[in-house]
């Protein structure tokens, strides 16, 4: 069975308000997801970073207690090379795993979810409940967010379950702006 379209003149404005609602809906979603990642990618370089400051830390401690040690020749020599043996595979782990690059990859693809977030929002605001643009246009500027986020979603680092487990809903602004933003619309009309 075929279904009818609208002909002529006559324009299906619940078909349009219906394909309005689900760009809505799906800007929703785009927003709600880049906002949840951004907050896990934070804290991911967050943990990262305090990894590598716990190593560091480790590694300058080991090093004076070593100089204090041999000054006072208060340790062995069994005990002068394993603390020596000990740092210096802490800081060959800091190194191999390469925190302080994870925690810059971490942080920068944060921000650029976060920066994406918000220009799914402006458009949101500015684009989609202007009702000056065509739902063409309003489709077109959605699909090329679309695929920015994609793009994104592509270079962007894993991330532990864990970390995305620990977000909790307040540090993640996003998802509510839309749905305030909405609802005041719908107040006002």
């Amino acid at each position: 069975m075929v279904k009818s379209q609208p002909t002529g003149d006559r324009i299906d404005a619940t078909s349009t308000s219906n394909r309005q609602a689900d760009i809505e809906t799906i800007v929703d979603d785009r927003v709600s997801d880049l906002s949840w990642t951004a907050a896990t990618l934070f804290k991911m370089a967050k943990w990262t970073k305090y990894v590598s400051i716990l190593f560091d830390v480790f590694v300058v401690l080991s090093m004076a207690a070593l100089s204090v040690s041999l000054l006072r020749e208060a340790l062995s020599a069994e005990a002068y090379i394993s603390l020596a043996v000990l740092a210096a595979f802490v800081s060959f782990l800091d190194l191999f795993l390469g925190l302080d690059k994870k925690y810059y990859n971490f942080k920068t693809n944060a921000e650029s979810y976060n920066s994406l977030s918000k220009e799914f929002t402006e458009y949101y605001q500015l684009t989609l409940k202007d009702d000056s643009y065509t739902l063409e246009h309003k489709k077109e500027v959605l699909k090329s967010l679309t695929e920015r986020h994609r793009l994104l979603n592509e270079n962007t680092p894993e991330t532990w379950k864990l970390a995305y487990k620990r977000v909790d809903s307040d540090s993640v602004a996003g998802d509510a702006n839309l749905t305030e933003l909405r609802n005041n619309r719908e107040h006002k009309t």
